[in-house]
């Protein structure tokens, strides 16, 4: 951003609100300095933005999975409710574009609810699962998802055991998921 201000003879409070297309900086001078930008191939880094403003623009809802509690996060009620949300964001114009969920069986009836209320997977809201079950591949849209290597896990796991029984410092591991990208997002 430095280069760009010295390069439109500005300040970089007045790049960086040109870029932001801000009213208090002349049309002009905002055209300028995105054309400038643009040639030096800058881009706002979204990410660097949101820390100094301190806004995301994320909607976060979290929903309890304490298999306890009376609502089942798979409950209709929850699915519907959630898309009813997602369509209250919309009306007051927030960009409700995406779903993280917590399990591919929550992300499926997420899925539906959506479909019910008129909104489209993924032409809408795009839908991402985790666990990578069976049903995912078969959803309607298929579902992007995150897979766990669940036989992996559990041999590790079994080493982890024995070595902890054998009195040995058994090593921590970690394993990450693979991203299965389907037509859900």
């Amino acid at each position: 951003m430095a280069d760009i201000a010295k390069l439109a003879g500005v300040s970089e409070s007045t790049v960086s609100r040109a870029l932001k297309d801000s009213p208090l900086i002349a049309a002009t001078t905002r055209e300028r300095i995105r054309r400038l930008a643009e040639e030096a191939g800058y881009a706002v880094n979204p990410v660097a933005s949101s820390l100094r403003s301190r806004q995301t623009g994320v909607i976060t809802v979290a929903v309890p999975l304490v298999h306890e509690r009376e609502t089942h996060p798979v409950d209709p009620f929850m699915m519907t409710m959630l898309a009813h949300l997602a369509e209250a964001l919309s009306d007051r114009g927030a960009d409700f574009d995406g779903v993280m969920a917590a399990s591919d069986v929550i992300a499926i009836s997420a899925t539906r609810a959506l479909s019910e209320s008129g909104r489209r997977v993924p032409q809408d809201v795009s839908i991402v699962g985790f666990d990578d079950i069976l049903l995912a591949e078969h959803a309607h849209p298929p579902l992007t998802t995150l897979r766990q290597e669940l036989a992996q896990g559990a041999i590790t796991l079994a080493d982890t055991v024995i070595a902890a029984i054998r009195g040995e410092n058994p090593q921590l591991t970690t394993l990450a998921p693979s991203l299965i990208v389907r037509a859900s997002a």
